[in-house]
């Protein structure tokens, strides 16, 4: 109740009596303190808890994810980068799409718009039918495109517009105009939400 409501001192409070009280707590009781603790701004307890969490829990994948988003709040982009290609490399197909995209974001934020192009083309082979992935790698692709046009690159203009879909081009664009005709509340909403910006980067094949 405590962390529905935002009382983040009280959860914390809540979750260090609970694993106080068991030395098998579950590695969601890792997880819970320390998100209490980064939502205070604890950021050192917070990676405390997961340290301790992880020599219990080694193999389980959010205690990993909860370490990558600790260095994401304290914007050690390098750190991140380092903690979601660790947790990439580790878990392979078990992966979910939100690790691609949170490598992807440490990338951009260091200007680094090739690698992150590269992490959204590795999601994408895992996920191929998560929209996320499909507009990040979109945008990056086109931003990619709008520098080299700014610098009279034509060529790789051309190739990072291309390279943001490929032979997946007809697909997308079918599939963003299937979303457009639904309409909100369809069973297409994810689609719905996107195809604006997927109308935008794919040209009408």
């Amino acid at each position: 109740m405590a962390m529905a409501t935002k009382r983040w001192c009280e959860a914390a409070a809540c979750w260090r009596a609970v694993l106080d009280k068991d030395s098998d707590a579950s590695a969601a009781v890792y997880r819970k303190l320390s998100r209490a603790y980064r939502y205070q701004g604890d950021l050192a307890k917070a990676e405390e808890i997961i340290h301790q969490g992880r020599a219990s829990h080694p193999s389980d994948i959010s205690l990993n994810s909860e370490l990558a988003k600790i260095a994401m709040v304290r914007k050690d982009w390098l750190e991140a980068i380092a903690r979601w290609r660790r947790i990439i490399d580790e878990f392979g197909d078990k992966t979910p799409p939100k690790a691609f995209l949170a490598l992807c974001d440490a990338h951009r934020r260091l200007g680094d718009l090739g690698a992150a192009q590269a992490a959204a083309r590795e999601g994408r082979a895992k996920h191929p039918t998560d929209i996320r992935l499909a507009v990040e790698g979109a945008e990056i692709a086109i931003e990619r495109a709008e520098i080299a046009m700014d610098r009279e690159e034509w060529c790789q203009a051309a190739r990072n517009v291309e390279g943001a879909f490929g032979d997946e081009k007809a697909i997308w664009w079918e599939r963003a105009v299937e979303a457009t005709e639904a309409g909100t509340g369809s069973l297409f909403d994810p689609w719905v939400k996107a195809a604006p910006a997927l109308l935008e980067f794919i040209d009408e094949p």
